[in-house]
């Protein structure tokens, strides 16, 4: 599995942002969709995800860390301002669709995904 980039990625994110959350952990599971879970101080990220390009990988970590950073925000307009910002880190440009991005692009206007569903 080529999760040690990913889990390098949360260790950078934690360290970083949420070091409030000492003891927060990351699992991958074999799950429908990821969680960002309070109360046990966790984040479960689908396995599925390994088989999209790194690009959403990382979103897909971002995402969940974000609830974090923006604790009991849900998915409002200060949430998704974070999680821009934090992709911008990495050289991510996220288009959404509503909650959830459509597409990401580079920087220079490149797209790296782009979401084949409505």
């Amino acid at each position: 599995m080529k999760t040690i980039e990913l889990v390098d990625l949360f260790e950078y994110l934690k360290t970083k942002y949420l070091y409030s959350f000492v003891n927060i952990n990351i699992q991958f599971k074999s799950v429908k969709r990821g969680r960002a879970r309070y109360l046990t101080n966790s984040i479960t990220i689908p396995l599925w995800i390994l088989n999209y390009p790194i690009e959403y990988q990382y979103y897909y970590i971002i995402h969940e860390v974000t609830h974090f950073i923006a604790i009991y925000q849900g998915h409002n307009d200060m949430f998704k301002q974070k999680e821009k910002e934090l992709l911008n880190e990495f050289g991510l440009i996220p288009i959404y669709n509503r909650v959830y991005i459509k597409q990401l692009n580079g920087i220079n206007g490149d797209v790296k995904y782009k979401r084949n569903w409505l």
